[in-house]
C-alpha cells in the first residue's frame, strides 16, 4: 500500500465537483476531472453503417484513467460524511482497479 495524500480539509470545506470546459484552464487538477472527450472509431463503424462506435478518451483526465471520477466522488462521499477529515490519510490499495481506502 502506498499512502497516497494526506487530507486537511474538514467537510464543511467540501465542495461539488463540476469538471471545467472543454479548452480552458482549468482552477486546479479537480477542475479536468470528467470532461474527457468522446472519440469516434469510424473504422469500425464503416463495417456496420447504421452503428456509431465511440470510446471515451480517460487518458484525459489528470491521472490518466478513468479512476479519477470514482476516486474524487469517494473523497467528496467522505469528506461530506465526516469518514474522511483532517489527520486522515488516503491509500491507494491496490495496484489495479479503484482501490480507495479511508484510513
Amino acid at each position: 500500500m502506498a499512502t497516497i495524500g494526506h487530507i486537511a480539509a474538514s467537510a464543511g470545506e467540501s465542495k461539488p465537483h463540476q469538471a471545467a470546459q472543454p479548452g480552458r484552464a482549468g482552477e486546479s487538477l479537480l477542475d479536468r476531472i470528467g470532461n474527457t472527450p468522446l472519440l469516434r472509431l469510424e473504422r469500425i463503424s464503416q463495417e456496420l453503417p447504421n452503428v456509431e462506435f465511440c470510446a471515451k478518451a480517460e487518458w484525459f483526465n489528470p491521472g490518466g484513467s478513468v479512476k479519477d471520477r470514482p476516486a474524487l466522488s469517494m473523497i467528496q462521499d467522505g469528506l461530506a460524511s465526516g469518514a474522511l477529515r483532517s489527520g486522515k490519510t488516503i491509500v491507494d490499495a491496490t495496484s489495479g482497479n479503484t482501490g480507495i481506502a479511508y484510513v
